[in-house]
């Protein structure tokens, strides 16, 4: 038997509730222009909403409007994850979209992502508005997130958890990239394989500070090195790069490398998991095999990085891990909402790859 009219809106509006264009707590529009939106006449829309109603889906607030119901149960209603990711086409944030996907399936949450460039667009403060929690990676400094929005995310209406670093702001739940929990296994490991000079890419930008390093976690592998084995050399400068605006910072980085050439004999370059096809171009140019001549140590977290030829060394915390720790804070805050921030470290490990020989002596 065909539904009715009126339970064909109620079952659209519904619809709308679960995939969340109408999150709870969310105000509906005018009943009118949702019988406009929906085709149907004011009297069947609004004998629609009357069922939700009535079944607590929804609810009616004299002379303001009508309601998505707070108190809706999870059984009924996914709750929403709203998730801020950095506008840059980088592989690692579809990776990281994948994992916040998986881990939010097996958490029975729906997930909403948005992509932003700055954290004065519009589009994450409706976010906050629209979800029951929210994920943010940092996509610029966090000490520039306006006033407003750092009290929405401090007012504990909801969980909100920062994934990388909370360096700016405070008051909030993180998981944070820790490398240096795995710096001393891993420098153990670079020292017997005899490398004793530590070559430093990175790239900095300009702002009204000064310059502002892109990867200041990734500078702890050298400078420990440095600080506990007195004939360790750490270069950080010789590969420190500025990228002119709209150019890719390859093309910088391979003529710098081409540049210092034979000079590089011996050294571990450690790099960006991002910056790895520039290194490898410049040695490339320049004559300089590796793992035997020069070897090459990347940061950070690529799924396609195992298909790299050849596959780099890396040293990392797990985006799929740093995923799933995040929905778990979420729940925890979701049941103690009035606890104080709390800081959830990921441990960085070290994947041995075809770029560093491990059983290279001093040279």
């Amino acid at each position: 038997m065909r539904p009715s009219k009126v339970n064909q809106i109620r079952e659209q509006i519904l619809r709308e509730i679960r995939i969340g264009n109408y999150p709870r707590g969310a105000l509906l529009p005018p009943e009118r222009i949702m019988a406009e939106q929906f085709g149907v006449s004011y009297m069947t829309l609004r004998k629609a909403v009357g069922t939700l109603v009535a079944e607590r889906y929804l609810e009616r607030a004299h002379s303001i409007g009508t309601f998505v119901r707070c108190e809706i149960p999870e059984h009924k209603v996914q709750k929403q994850l709203g998730v801020v990711l950095p506008a840059w086409s980088a592989p690692e944030y579809l990776d990281f979209n994948m994992y916040i996907s998986e881990a939010s399936e097996h958490a029975r949450w729906l997930v909403k992502v948005i992509y932003a460039r700055s954290w004065e667009e519009k589009t994450i403060a409706d976010l906050w508005g629209n979800s029951d929690a929210m994920f943010c990676m940092s996509i610029r400094d966090l000490w520039t997130i306006p006033e407003s929005l750092q009290k929405k995310f401090r007012s504990g209406g909801k969980p909100v958890v920062f994934c990388g670093s909370v360096d700016g702001i405070g008051g909030v739940d993180a998981v944070v990239d820790s490398p240096e929990f795995g710096l001393v296994e891993l420098a153990c490991r670079l020292y017997e394989a005899g490398y004793r000079r530590i070559v430093q890419v990175e790239q900095f930008i300009r702002n009204m500070a000064g310059k502002r390093f892109l990867n200041p976690g990734m500078h702890q592998i050298g400078r420990y090195m440095a600080e506990h084995y007195p004939d360790v050399v750490l270069d950080d400068t010789s590969l420190l790069f500025e990228v002119p605006r709209f150019e890719l910072p390859h093309k910088v980085l391979t003529e710098k490398v081409r540049m210092l050439g034979n000079s590089l004999r011996g050294a571990l370059i450690v790099t960006p998991l991002s910056c790895y096809w520039g290194v490898m171009r410049g040695l490339c140019d320049s004559g300089m095999r590796v793992p035997r001549e020069v070897g090459v140590l990347c940061y950070g977290d690529r799924l396609e990085a195992w298909y790299y030829c050849p596959r780099p060394a890396v040293f990392c915390t797990q985006a799929r891990e740093m995923a799933f720790r995040g929905i778990e804070l979420v729940r925890w805050r979701e049941q103690n909402p009035d606890a104080p921030p709390r800081h959830e470290r990921i441990v960085a490990v070290f994947q041995p790859g075809e770029t560093m020989d491990v059983g290279a002596g001093n040279y």
